[in-house]
C-alpha cells in the first residue's frame, strides 16, 4: 500500500489494500503494488512509485488513480522508445526535476521527459 500521512500526523491508506499484492492499476483500494521502493511528487501532486517486482513505475493523482505509465508487468530488460517502454530488472528508486522522471533499475538509469 501507499501511505500518506498529514502534517496532523492522519495516517491514511492512498492506494493499495494492505495485504494484497498485485500490480493492478485502479482508483484508491483497487490498485495493487507488488514491492513499492521509492517515490517522488511532482508539482502537480502526482506520486510516482517504483514497483521494482513488476518493474515498472506506476503514477498515483491526487484523486488516487493510479496507472502504470512506464514499463510492462514482467517485461525484465531496457525497452528504450515510446512509453510504456521497458526496465532493466527492478526499479528501485524514482525522482522528479522539472519535467523529467529519473527512475534508477537494477542495470542503471532511464530518463523519461516529459513527465507521463
Amino acid at each position: 500500500t501507499i501511505r500518506k500521512i498529514t502534517p496532523g500526523g492522519v495516517v491514511t491508506t492512498f492506494a493499495g489494500t494492505a495485504g494484497s499484492s498485485g500490480s493492478d492499476d485502479g482508483t484508491g483500494a483497487a490498485a495493487r503494488f507488488g514491492t513499492p521502493w521509492g517515490l517522488a511528487t511532482d508539482g502537480a501532486g502526482n506520486v510516482y512509485v517504483a514497483d521494482s517486482s513488476a518493474p515498472t513505475v506506476r503514477k498515483i493523482t491526487p484523486a488516487g488513480v493510479v496507472t502504470t505509465p512506464v514499463g510492462a508487468v514482467g517485461r525484465f530488460g531496457l525497452v528504450p522508445g515510446a512509453l510504456p517502454g521497458g526496465l532493466a530488472a527492478g526499479s528501485f528508486g524514482v525522482a522528479v526535476h522539472g519535467t523529467s522522471l529519473y527512475i534508477t533499475t537494477a542495470n542503471g538509469i532511464a530518463v523519461v521527459t516529459p513527465l507521463p
